[in-house]
């Protein structure tokens, strides 16, 4: 938040850096609870720069969670439009599919987003696309081709914790290919690790459908709500973020 808005106040600030401002204002109301605000941030963060993958995603997931389908599409689809042949965009768009349970489109996305470039990710479910393509074949039954992929991205991960690199991502991802290979105690363990090294988006995990089989887990509510308590604790030393003037 400090840093944020000593570049709102920098003279020579421009539009490009300015929008990413936006989004991270807009990334941490979402995060706070401060649902108005964040959207305000990421509407600014999408005019000042309309191709803005990681901002317009945000607004995708805010609209889902409140359940606005209309809204949701308009987004879903201004994303997609926007930047088409983009691997990250891409990961994001397949992830959009995922929520609303088309799994062909996802799997067109994802292995579009492969091809374009192998280590594609998607930023906020700190995943590359082979994860995400991985889950979409376990779910149209090709197990062998799924686990092919889980356990490439197990092995990359697991060596990047033990290696103190990429903060909450490795844990995180690991949480979600082990609670979709239905392995609970293991995918637990590294969620509580994810949060352990830096995780705050309760919020995010529970529209994540690759923690689906999680939910109702007492340790799963648990750790969602330490998060959640750490979370309103940063909001009490950063203030209320505001809306964009």
């Amino acid at each position: 938040v400090e840093w944020n808005r000593r570049v709102l106040t920098a003279e020579a600030a421009a539009p490009r850096g300015l929008a990413y401002v936006c989004r991270d204002f807009g990334r941490l109301g979402l995060m706070f609870e401060e649902e108005a605000e964040g959207e305000a941030w990421l509407r600014k963060a999408t005019a000042l720069q309309p191709d803005f993958s990681s901002a317009r995603v945000l607004l995708v997931y805010l609209y889902y969670r409140r359940g606005n389908g209309v809204r949701t599409q308009v987004e879903a689809r201004a994303l997609l439009e926007a930047r088409p042949d983009d691997p990250e965009t891409l990961n994001y768009a397949a992830d959009v599919a995922l929520l609303h349970g088309n799994l062909a489109a996802a799997r067109r996305l994802f292995e579009h987003a492969i091809t374009l470039g192998p280590d594609s990710r998607n930023f906020y479910r700190a995943r590359r696309a082979k994860t995400g393509l991985g889950f979409v074949l376990w779910q149209q039954e090709v197990p062998g081709a799924a686990r092919f992929l889980f356990d490439e991205r197990i092995a990359v991960r697991t060596k990047e914790y033990d290696d103190g690199l990429n903060a909450w991502g490795p844990a995180y991802e690991l949480a979600a290919i082990h609670a979709v290979l239905g392995q609970r105690p293991e995918a637990l363990t590294w969620l509580r690790r994810a949060a352990e090294r830096g995780w705050r988006e309760a919020h995010l995990a529970e529209i994540d459908v690759m923690l689906q089989s999680l939910s109702g887990d007492p340790e799963y509510e648990r750790i969602l709500r330490d998060v959640r308590r750490q979370v309103a604790q940063m909001t009490l030393r950063a203030g209320k973020i505001g809306f964009p003037q």
